[in-house]
């Protein structure tokens, strides 16, 4: 296949991934996902498919690859170990492989399989030619460079087990916002997109909120109603409710928003329904360790580049987790 040939076959599955909801076994799609991982509500996944549609474009395509020194070596063989915490997180992964027609061996998730397999099977639907680039095995599979992404335990194996070998190896990285009580109220409402979407369980969805001094958190909890319907997940309202006892229990001062929970905390992994924040004086003071960061979201930060609130969700074709380029990864 050429480079446009394979750009063509992403833009048809674009073109699918939107119009997903419309095709006869998608109810079983939801199920089967569902069983797999109970966090895979339909919503969400329409969501991750929406979102990739509308990156699969002729125009985004090329512009993001032809940015690019493309040689036409003979094709490497990539193993991705895929994390499954959200619907499809590591399509992107694929894509950088596939669209450098490189062949790539997927180690898939088992909180995962179903979105992966069922939207890899379209891709050779779409062309055929893709079923001799694409296979799924185990991490022991002979390849030539590696991608995983994982928490922090399974990376340091990795770092080990993969020690021979080119690797993009990803550990625990979770999102903040910076706020400093001037937010309009579209973006809080945006702000709690990017909270509460994938019930909090992305990397770039915001878990600490920095705020200042006497902060208004009333304004917070009216646009948090937004996500109301988060509860009806019973592994989230299963959440909400043990770390409220919890919390209780142990005499832990919170604010109950009633789907989720506020804790004033100095840390950034917060489980899952609760979301720590941190007062802070002047915001030029703001100090974190930047490697644990994937996203800074903020009207008002200038000391790194932030997101726009309601965006944490949407990343583009040149946004690279961690900020380790994918391509040029694979391209050296």
């Amino acid at each position: 296949m050429q480079i446009f040939e394979r750009i063509q076959a992403f833009i048809d599955l674009g073109v699918f991934l939107k119009d997903f909801s419309n095709i006869n076994n998608k109810d079983k799609v939801f199920s089967q996902a569902f069983s797999e991982n109970n966090f895979f509500v339909k919503e969400n996944i329409c969501y991750a498919f929406d979102c990739l549609s509308q990156l699969l474009n002729k125009n985004s395509l090329e512009k993001w690859i032809f940015s690019y020194n493309l040689k036409q070596d003979n094709p490497k063989t990539i193993l991705v170990v895929c994390a499954g915490n959200i619907p499809l997180v590591s399509f992107h992964d694929i894509l950088c492989v596939l669209i450098l027609g490189n062949k790539i061996i997927l180690n898939q998730s088992s909180k995962d399989s179903i979105l992966v397999y069922f939207v890899m099977s379209k891709l050779i639907d779409i062309e055929p030619r893709f079923s001799d680039f694409i296979s799924f095995s185990d991490i022991g599979a002979e390849s030539d460079m590696v991608i995983c992404t994982g928490n922090n335990n399974s990376a340091s194996y990795f770092n080990y087990y993969f020690k021979n070998k080119p690797a993009i190896i990803r550990s625990s990285r979770t999102s903040v916002a910076i706020l400093s009580g001037s937010e309009t109220k579209e973006e809080l409402h945006g702000l709690s997109k990017d909270i509460f979407l994938y019930f909090g369980l992305g990397c770039r969805n915001v878990t600490k909120i920095y705020i200042p001094k006497s902060y208004n958190f009333s304004k917070l909890k009216m646009c948090f109603k937004d996500y109301q319907s988060n509860l009806d997940c019973q592994n989230y309202y299963d959440n909400y409710n043990y770390n409220k006892a919890i919390l209780t229990l142990n005499k832990k001062p919170f604010k109950d928003f009633e789907n989720l929970l506020l804790v004033e905390s100095d840390k950034l992994y917060p489980p899952v329904s609760v979301v720590f924040y941190e007062y802070y004086d002047e915001i030029e003071n703001l100090s974190f360790n930047i490697n644990d960061i994937q996203c800074i979201l903020s009207n008002v930060y200038v000391k790194s580049k932030t997101i726009s609130f309601g965006k944490a969700q949407n990343p583009q074709l040149f946004d690279y987790a961690d900020n380790v380029d994918t391509i040029s990864f694979l391209l050296s």
